[in-house]
């Protein structure tokens, strides 16, 4: 894996979650199972779902107790018990099939599961001789996911408030320096999961001397925005 290939690969989810396993964390991992099963949302009983990798998320976070992840994977199980005999070859069935999967472990293997029922979603709902299509365009849009959430793994940063003052880089990388305003920027961001606030950010690290084109061109191009977005993380500490 070089750098190039992760920045532009739309055919290599696999190839990126070999990359990555043992380089990311288990709420990187879980985050990407979240943001991956939403692309299936649509095929998916929305009012028992939706809680499922609602909870899921803020557990891998760490917003919310264990008994919240023994929950939602106890829901996600008796939501699979319930396709019993269905015919396993339609989007409903492999979307929950996803569901099911980023409630189990281990982390790698479990996404691994998840990526292959999402684009299947894709290549059964598209229908007759559009399979093969959608299955390449899901993919594309799950290697997309990698790279928002786990941002380039070849150029690492740093980011430090500014109220210290480092002599020198304290880690491979660009060092970002975080002002209390963009600190309190991005907590709101996160809290409010507001991503069209990004640009303000942007903003607010320029103005104390970031010039990582790539971390300010992502905070200001639109597009998808997901938990767990790499700069948003840079920005608050989190890993």
């Amino acid at each position: 894996m070089t750098e190039i290939d992760w920045q532009t690969t739309t055919t290599g989810a696999y190839d990126l979650l070999r990359y990555i396993r043992t380089r990311t964390t288990s709420r990187k991992l879980q985050l990407l199972m979240c943001a991956a099963c939403r692309l299936v949302l649509n095929q998916l009983p929305t009012e028992r779902a939706l809680p499922i990798l609602t909870g899921l998320e803020q557990y891998a976070e760490g917003e919310v107790p264990l008994e919240t992840f023994r929950q939602v994977t106890t829901a996600a199980q008796r939501l699979e018990r319930e396709t019993d005999g269905d015919d396993p070859s339609t989007p409903g069935y492999l979307a929950i099939k996803a569901l099911r999967s980023a409630v189990s472990s281990p982390l790698d293997a479990a996404l691994h599961r998840v990526i292959e029922n999402v684009e299947a979603v894709a290549a059964r709902d598209a229908g007759e001789g559009l399979g093969r299509a959608a299955r390449g365009k899901r993919h594309g849009e799950i290697c997309d996911l990698f790279r928002e959430i786990i941002g380039n793994p070849f150029a690492p940063r740093t980011a430090v408030p500014t109220w210290m003052q480092p002599t020198e880089r304290t880690a491979p990388g660009w060092l970002i320096r975080v002002s209390e305003t963009a600190s309190r920027i991005a907590v709101a961001v996160h809290r409010d999961q507001a991503y069209d606030r990004f640009p303000i950010l942007a903003d607010a690290l320029e103005e104390e001397g970031c010039t990582d084109d790539e971390l300010l061109l992502h905070l200001r191009l639109p597009g998808l925005h997901v938990r767990g977005c790499w700069a948003l993380d840079l920005v608050l500490g989190k890993n």
